[in-house]
């Protein structure tokens, strides 16, 4: 069996500002760091077999920070995917919410993404807004789905097969609001997952089944 525990990075100064990320990259805040803090103590009697992230320094960050509070003696190096990069809003990366919100106002007439994501679901609001980027650079959801299952399923195989254990990954808010539909199909359309958030989720035999979804005590 594996046990994977997926965080997402803690916050950061874009999330303040209501920036979109994506692919641009924001350091920790401070309530950032003392959230990956508090996961790490909340954690920090699980022994990790290995540790995940991918090249976006949010993530790394976080995963070193959780690390860093580990009391089992041994703690392996972070593993850098890119499958596990936060979605690509494409021409919207590293832009402020309003362009988001103007984007998906004039395809949709509700000028919230917000409001809309909670009306339609964290699946549809991807596609919606993968069809305003006529740049052709933002992701879709089968997009994000695929390269985040594929890099998981590979882990958790590998994991396995070694004997099980414990997987920690990092990764970030709307790759993991759209990773939890296909991880628990009755109501993962609908989860958000807030900064520092740990989605503890169970594998075994191809299988996975989502346990828990707990926020840092800060």
């Amino acid at each position: 069996m594996v046990n994977l525990y997926i965080v997402r990075h803690g916050e950061t100064e874009n999330n303040v500002k209501r920036v979109i990320q994506g692919w641009a990259n924001s350091p920790l805040t401070e309530k950032g760091v003392a959230q990956a803090v508090a996961d790490g103590k909340m954690l920090a009697d699980v022994h990790f077999d290995s540790v995940w992230a991918s090249e976006l320094p949010r993530q790394q960050e976080t995963a070193q920070l959780i690390l860093d509070q580990n009391r089992t003696g041994s703690v392996p190096e972070i593993s850098i995917d890119n499958g596990l990069k936060e979605l690509s809003y494409g021409k919207y990366d590293g832009k402020s919410y309003v362009l988001l919100n103007e984007g998906i106002g004039k395809a949709t007439g509700v000028y919230d993404y917000r409001e809309y994501r909670k009306q339609v679901g964290n699946m549809v609001f991807a596609d919606v807004m993968a069809s305003t980027d006529e740049t052709g650079a933002a992701e879709t959801c089968e997009i994000l789905q695929t390269r985040m299952m594929n890099t998981i399923n590979r882990i958790c195989r590998q994991t396995e097969e070694a004997g099980g254990g414990n997987v920690l990954m990092v990764s970030s808010g709307a790759s993991m609001g759209l990773l939890m539909p296909v991880l628990d199909k009755v109501n993962g359309d609908k989860v958000y997952v807030n900064n520092g958030g740990v989605a503890t989720v169970r594998y075994e035999n191809g299988e996975y089944e989502v346990v828990s979804i707990v926020d840092p005590e800060i």
